[in-house]
């Protein structure tokens, strides 16, 4: 097993977070970053931040695109921000829909994406941030003990109250650089 206690994890959402939110994403055609995602994910990591991406993916549990047509997509998100210099970790996803496929435990803001990079990764929660545009994606830090990042591209409204609200990642750079002393 890999040990990470000491690395700086971000367990980032994807969709509404790193790029625009088009629902049900997975068409190609329709990827496009979000302002200052990319300038904002490269400052993080030269922080020496690690990324790991946990993304709810119902669509495919509705039938909207099947696993392969999301982890194709997904490929080419990972390999354009590879291009920018940016490094993914890993990538867990939850293909599931209360309402079609049942309850289960890695839906967020349910910890089990989390608890499968632990296992992976050794993580220590308390010591990660978790950023995402909506409720669950606050939640999800919360319910593991993390600082939060809520990403207010407009899209959602949120009801929880996250550590930190910022319009985009390079503003979350902006605090992130000051939390910890990285000299």
């Amino acid at each position: 097993m890999k040990k990470n206690k000491h690395k700086k994890i971000i367990f980032l959402d994807r969709d509404g977070t790193i790029i625009r939110d088009k629902n049900y994403m997975h068409k190609i055609k329709d990827l496009e970053f979000l302002p200052h995602a990319i300038e904002g994910l490269k400052k993080i990591q030269e922080l020496g931040y690690e990324f790991i991406i946990v993304s709810n993916q119902a669509g495919v549990a509705k039938k909207y695109y099947t696993f392969k047509d999301m982890m194709n997509f997904h490929d080419k998100v990972t390999r354009r921000l590879s291009d920018y210099g940016i490094t993914i970790l890993a990538s867990y996803f939850c293909t599931h829909h209360p309402k079609i496929t049942g309850l289960c435990q890695c839906r967020k803001p349910n910890t089990g994406m989390f608890k499968k990079a632990s296992k992976t990764f050794d993580i220590d929660p308390t010591k990660s941030i978790f950023a995402g545009d909506k409720d669950c994606d606050i939640k999800l830090g919360q319910n593991l003990g993390g600082i939060t990042f809520h990403i207010d591209n407009g899209q959602y409204p949120i009801t929880l109250k996250p550590d930190y609200s910022v319009k985009n990642l390079l503003e979350a750079y902006n605090i992130i650089k000051n939390l910890y002393d990285y000299a």
